[in-house]
């Protein structure tokens, strides 16, 4: 997606959160509506705006974000499930 080319995937949960409506979408429980998709790509039929929005779009993941986005995770579960400390 960040090349500007193309993206078929399956059409799950976390993937098509993340993909949006950049990418062709495959049911993986039935696998032949994804050789639509491949012929839809392989004969460039996927509109060029489709194409520059999912490059954008793939712009917004990078490793810094994502660790950021961890450890910003890892805090707030600690802030929030404190050990009780017994009192003696």
């Amino acid at each position: 997606m960040s090349l500007g080319v193309p993206v078929i995937s399956a059409d799950i949960g976390a993937v098509r959160e993340m993909v949006g409506q950049f990418a062709l979408l495959a049911d993986p429980k039935k696998p032949e509506t994804a050789e639509p998709l491949l012929y839809q790509a392989a004969k460039k039929r996927v509109p060029a705006e489709q194409l520059r929005k999912g490059m954008a779009h793939a712009k917004e993941f990078t490793w810094a974000k994502t660790a950021a986005k961890t450890v910003d995770s890892i805090i707030d579960f600690v802030q929030t499930h404190k050990p009780k400390r017994e009192q003696v």
